[in-house]
């Protein structure tokens, strides 16, 4: 469905995008994520058409559509404002695309509702706005203006708007960002039914890892007009292919402890780590690692006698209802915190400034390099078992 080949852009002597290359499948849910200035909402805007590019191609539904108007590319686009019109109802919102579609003959003042261009387009606005309407609740309110609609009426309405046209692509841009916790989570499941019952291709644009993991079935991950890896959400989860990933996906963030392996000494965050499995699992490392990457719930509280015990302080203690996530300090990381996520029971029985033991979980610790490049394991069968554990 959409195709993109070696896309860069630049401002100037700033680079925003570098060689991006994508292809999108018909039907498929994208999102690109990344932090802020990564260059995902330029990318998108060089999809629909509202930004020239500096190289690349772009191909929509087969087409090159690399030097046409976002009007001839056949997609719709929600951006991060509403962007309704205030002085029209929401079904004349919803009805704007197919006016500006018509053929000029329907758009002549007094008499073109006369025509049969006018004609026909009165009875396309009859049947494909209700239509559109009633699938996104928006059914009774299809005579109110926008300012008597809240924020998530009016978010409903501009996916209305989009989704009248049937394009090939559906593009948004950040769509939730200005509406609160609750009707966030509202909208992510109203639009992943909108895309369950339409078919349609959705390319989505979010700083929101939540989003992105609950929604998608695919993530592009950016980083400086880079894509750093693309996979779906458990992939990018539990199989990074660098530091970077690892450490953006996932809540509460990655911990990443200072490593050291040679020969029958292991060292993490500076403490001698004595079981069998640490020193197994350093003999099958494939490179040098310097870093350890473990994520909150890979480290457990143990005996401070372990073998691989790591001591620490509790600085601070989240209470999420259903489970813990606990905060530590080590001494060999003053000031820098873990997260150690723990069941229920064990964070009631924490308190802040206590001295205990943690021990990393081997089986899902993730390997970086210097460079912050994933080190794999030499053993593929043990490999494959410490990336499904």
């Amino acid at each position: 469905m959409l195709q993109l080949k070696s896309i860069g852009k630049s401002f100037g002597a700033t680079v925003v995008l570098k060689d991006i290359s994508l292809n999108v499948g018909r039907g498929e849910f994208i999102s690109l994520l990344g932090p802020s200035g990564c260059g995902k909402t330029t990318l998108l805007r060089i999809v629909a058409g509202l930004e020239s590019l500096s190289m690349g191609r772009v191909f929509i539904g087969g087409r090159d559509v690399t030097d046409r108007d976002a009007s001839q590319r056949d997609i719709a686009m929600v951006f991060q404002s509403y962007a309704l019109y205030p002085h029209k109802s929401v079904g004349e919102n919803i009805a704007f695309p197919i006016r500006m579609h018509a053929p000029w003959q329907a758009a002549i003042p007094l008499f073109g509702s006369l025509t049969p261009a006018g004609k026909a387009l009165k009875k396309e606005i009859e049947i494909r706005v209700p239509k559109v309407a009633h699938a996104l609740g928006l059914g009774e309110l299809v005579h109110r203006r926008p300012a008597q609609l809240s924020g998530g009426q009016k978010q409903r309405v501009a996916l209305a708007r989009a989704l009248v046209r049937d394009p090939l692509l559906f593009l948004m841009d950040e769509p939730l960002s200005n509406l609160d916790a609750a009707l966030r989570a509202e909208m992510r499941s109203e639009i992943m039914e909108l895309h369950r019952k339409t078919g349609c291709t959705f390319i989505y644009v979010t700083h929101d890892q939540t989003e992105a993991m609950t929604m998608s079935q695919r993530i592009v991950l950016l980083d400086k007009g880079s894509i750093r890896q693309a996979g779906t959400p458990l992939e990018l989860y539990d199989n990074p292919n660098n530091l970077f990933t690892a450490s953006f996906i996932g809540s509460p963030k990655l911990n990443v402890l200072p490593y050291q392996h040679s020969p029958g000494v292991v060292r993490l965050n500076g403490c001698l780590m004595r079981s069998l499995e640490a020193h197994e699992t350093a003999a099958h490392l494939k490179e040098k690692a310097a870093s350890v990457g473990l994520r909150a719930e890979a480290m457990k509280l143990c005996a401070p006698a372990h073998a691989d015990a790591i001591h620490c302080r509790v600085r601070l203690i989240e209470q999420m209802g259903n489970e813990t996530v606990v905060f530590v300090e080590t001494d060999a990381m003053p000031g820098s915190r873990l997260a150690v996520r723990v069941a229920r029971s064990e964070g009631n029985v924490l308190s802040e400034g206590e001295v205990l033991a943690l021990r990393p979980e081997w089986s899902r610790a993730l390997f970086f390099d210097v460079g912050g490049d994933r080190v794999r394991l030499r053993n593929v069968r043990r490999q494959a078992f410490l990336e499904a554990a």
